[in-house]
């Protein structure tokens, strides 16, 4: 049993020693201490170890519990630790290696130790060595003199290297350049850090949003919280903002490239302005600052501290200009009202005692003077009862005199007496502009002497018309009208009784539009083949007569000229492509009634419309001519529309056409456009 047990032990510490034997062993070595770190400024009260290795799996672990965060960044070949001050024993561990010890002593707050961890095994060749190269910061170009070929960067592991001194320059940008000299050692792996120099210094500014940062005058962009970097030497630093005082100084800045170690300017600019809130009348009025034009919109408006050129103008006003010293953060409610610009105005009538308008204002009665007039384009009118109005278009300059005298003419006064109810127009038969509608029992109105004609067509009476003469005495006309035996109708819009017979007796010429579109049977029978519809434009010349509620149309089809014909090559059913020409004439006659006029210039009517339409094929395979008349009717929809309330008078037309035979054509809208004579 004792040899049973004496042999156990032998076997468990033979598999531990071989176990023992496969596992490589670190090699940790306490480096030179570089520049501080930049996570000190989220722990300021705690150390912390940095250590480079090529290892990428190692982990660490405190008999403290003193780790209080792990900043590594993966692939930088580095490891940062934030540690408590206190002394602590940190255990190395990574697979396939053995347990390391690091004993740290206590340090102070922002203390930092560094150290390097690499293993220990020796190269593949006995005769040759490992380096590992890093810089502070990395990626640092590698340049090895004896290896032109050599292209690498911080950190970087030389492995079975010749071993020999060599020559290595490390390069990065805005760093100056460094030469080392290194010795690799036959069977050894040593570790060299080189900590590089920046250009540059990094400063960190704190100021409001919208601020600017010059250094030296030049315009350097920075973002709130993040250092910019800043050329080494001494510099002029400036923070401004417009209508602020800025903050300048002169800093030194030397290397660095630590975030940490920033060097830190704060900046409360002080507003270089006033605050003033305009209230000007008028309100159009332009307002300058020292010559530039000053956009108001109703708030306050910042002015640059100091004196300053203020000018006020506006249209037919006084322009109001002064200096003032503004303020450094005064607050100040401007008021501005600017005097008008006058002239002066005198009138005189034949007769007197007429008023004087200036526009729609009464200035007084003649004779008429005053020197306050607003400048200004106006209509000046001397107006008198019984007698012509008189105008004159002025414009009213700065302390000009417009001088007007006229002589009234005088009007007649015409009244209107009658049947109740009963509308008229009076027409002018000469140079007067006069076209009026009114109603009686009474009307009265005035005018000026000339020749006119009154026209009654009063729905369910007898048209009446008469000519007159005015001069400058009364006329009365009385109309009895007598009433018809037919009944009309009579309809109100917009709480206006509205006569439909505005147009009577009116004779027109208009030009139509329209898409024709003939049907398969009728273009069957025409081309002696089974094709399909043909649509076409048609273009006719109409003339309406105007005999309201009726209107009687005659037209006649201009589509083309007989020795002309349209390009037409149907495709019949069975695939063949017929080649020829096509054309066609048509006659029509149409009447429509119109029940209502709405608001004298729109009316809607039904009418009837009947037409004749001869048709032509031009079989140029054939070299004949085949023709094929047809008759048809349809009922119409119209809707009128007339430019003027006067009786010559452009009009427009829509007409729809429900069906036009039937079996020959398809609906159809078309367009009028004509003239009433």
């Amino acid at each position: 049993m004792k040899r049973i047990f004496i042999l156990s032990l032998m076997v468990i510490f033979s598999a531990s020693l071989a176990v023992a034997q496969e596992l490589r062993q670190f090699k940790v070595k306490e480096e030179p201490r570089p520049s501080s770190i930049p996570v000190f400024t989220q722990y300021p009260k705690d150390a912390a170890v940095i250590i480079y290795s090529s290892i990428p799996t190692l982990v660490f672990e405190s008999n403290t519990d003193g780790i209080l965060a792990n900043k590594s960044v993966e692939g930088e070949n580095k490891y940062v630790l934030i540690l408590r001050t206190e002394t602590q024993t940190l255990t190395v561990k990574s697979p396939g290696f053995m347990e390391a010890k690091l004993k740290i002593q206590r340090m102070q707050a922002k203390d930092v130790k560094y150290y390097s961890i690499e293993s220990t095994a020796r190269s593949f060749d006995p005769e040759k060595g490992d380096l590992v190269l890093r810089t502070v910061p990395a990626g640092a170009k590698i340049l090895i003199d004896s290896l032109p070929d050599f292209d690498h960067y911080t950190p970087y592991s030389l492995n079975n290297f010749e071993a020999k001194t060599y020559k290595i320059r490390l390069i990065k940008e805005d760093y100056d350049t460094v030469l080392v000299r290194v010795e690799i050692k036959k069977g050894e792996k040593i570790s060299k850090i080189v900590e590089l120099t920046p250009h540059f210094g990094l400063l960190l500014v704190e100021t409001a949003q919208g601020n600017e940062l010059r250094v030296d005058d030049k315009l350097v962009p920075f973002e709130d919280g993040i250092p910019v970097k800043i050329p080494v030497g001494k510099r002029k630093v400036t923070v401004s903002k417009p209508k602020y005082i800025p903050v300048s100084q002169i800093l030194e800045i030397g290397p660095n490239d630590n975030p940490a170690n920033a060097i830190l300017l704060k900046a409360s600019l002080i507003p270089d302005f006033g605050v003033w809130d305009f209230k000007v009348s008028p309100a159009s009025a332009k307002v300058y600052l020292d010559d530039t034009f000053l956009f108001l919109d109703g708030t306050p408006v910042e002015i640059p501290a100091g004196k300053r050129k203020f000018r006020i103008q506006a249209t037919g006003y006084e322009d109001t200009v002064f200096t003032e010293n503004v303020r450094r953060l005064e607050n100040r409610v401007a008021g501005f009202n600017l005097r008008r610009q006058t002239g002066r105005i005198q009138v005189s009538s034949e007769p007197d005692e007429a008023e004087v308008y200036l526009g729609d204002s009464l200035l007084g009665y003649t004779p008429y003077f005053s020197d306050n007039i607003p400048t200004g384009s106006y209509i000046l009118s001397i107006r008198k009862e019984r007698y012509r109005n008189t105008d004159y278009p002025v414009n009213l300059r700065k302390d000009e005199l417009v001088s007007r005298s006229a002589t009234l003419e005088g009007q007649g006064r015409l009244t209107v007496t009658g049947t109740p109810g009963a509308t008229f127009r009076v027409f002018s038969r000469d140079s007067n502009p006069v076209d009026f509608q009114g109603s009686i029992p009474v009307f009265s109105m005035n005018l000026n002497p000339g020749k006119y004609t009154i026209y009654f067509n009063y729905p369910g009476y007898e048209k009446e018309s008469r000519d007159f003469t005015i001069d400058d005495q009364d006329e009365i006309l009385n109309f009895d009208l007598t009433q018809t035996d037919g009944k009309f109708f009579r309809f109100t819009a917009f709480g206006n009784p509205r006569i439909y017979n505005l147009y009577d007796d009116r004779v027109g010429v208009s030009f139509v539009w329209a898409r024709q579109v003939f049907k398969s049977k009728l273009m069957s029978d025409l081309t002696k083949n089974e094709v399909g519809n043909f649509s076409v434009d048609s273009y006719n010349i109409e003339i309406p007569l105007e005999a309201p509620p009726f209107r009687f149309i005659i037209g006649y089809g201009i589509n083309e000229k007989k020795t002309y014909y349209s390009s037409y090559n149907p495709v019949t059913e069975s695939g063949k492509k017929l080649s020829g020409g096509f054309r066609f004439e048509n006659y029509f006659l149409s009447f429509t009634y119109t029940p209502f006029v709405l608001a004298e210039r729109f009316s809607p009517s039904i009418g009837f419309r009947m037409e004749k339409l001869d048709l032509y094929f031009l079989d140029k395979t054939a070299g004949t001519t085949r023709k094929v008349s047809i008759a048809n009717g349809s009922p119409s929809l119209d809707l009128n529309f007339y430019l003027s309330n006067k009786g010559s008078t452009p009009f427009f037309k829509l007409s729809w056409f429900p069906y036009d035979g039937n079996k020959w054509s398809e609906s159809r809208t078309s367009i009028h456009f004509g003239l009433l004579f």
